[in-house]
């Protein structure tokens, strides 16, 4: 989670929290 989430809120702006 936190380490994709840098990269899921420009693709998907964190809507998927893997």
């Amino acid at each position: 989670m936190l380490s994709c989430a840098e990269e899921t809120k420009v693709q998907t702006s964190g809507v998927v929290t893997d």
